[in-house]
């Protein structure tokens, strides 16, 4: 578990666990909603979604409510697709994003991985200067199976961009 400070509260980082999946969703759904994306591209479940030995799925939580989250799902033994990476807008603007983004990079160097790759919706402005400021490059992926936004039909809809996780920290 990590902790982010805001204004004397702790927001605790912690792993997903089966408790967590009905709130889990519950929040993923209202991201969805509020930007205006198809629930149906949703996963079902976060535990069936996420169930690899190197799949982890991390929430950031404030006096137990869910208010981000940010997953990693193996498609190799080198790359981690970091994928459903949310903060509610009423916690955006307090490095919650960023201390998020740095946890699964943690995360991603304790399972071995050594470059995490993600895609993003064009119209997603804000969101991509985040990636790009968290030192991101832009790149075209091979389509993966485990990685639907990678099919040539979907790459019309997103930038993709990638990071080597790096050996600083360990």
């Amino acid at each position: 578990m990590v902790s982010v400070e805001r204004e004397g509260q702790s927001i605790a980082i912690t792993d997903f666990a089966p408790a967590d999946e009905a709130a889990a969703l519950a929040f993923c759904r209202q991201i969805f909603h509020e930007e205006g994306w198809p629930t149906e591209f949703m996963d079902p479940t976060i535990a069936a979604c996420f169930d690899r030995a190197r799949d982890c799925f991390l929430l950031a939580k404030l006096h137990g409510a869910i208010i981000g989250c940010g997953a990693l799902k193996e498609l190799s033994p080198d790359d981690a697709l970091m994928t459903r990476f949310f903060v509610a807008s009423s916690h955006r603007g307090i490095g919650l994003a960023a201390r998020l983004f740095e946890a699964l990079f943690e995360r991603a160097r304790e399972l071995g991985y050594t470059t995490i790759v993600l895609d993003v919706n064009r119209e997603s402005a804000r969101a991509i200067r985040f990636y790009e400021k968290q030192g991101m490059e832009e790149f075209v992926p091979a389509p993966h199976p485990r990685w639907l936004e990678s099919a040539p039909e979907e790459l019309q809809y997103a930038r993709f961009f990638r990071k080597k996780v790096g050996l600083e920290g360990k």
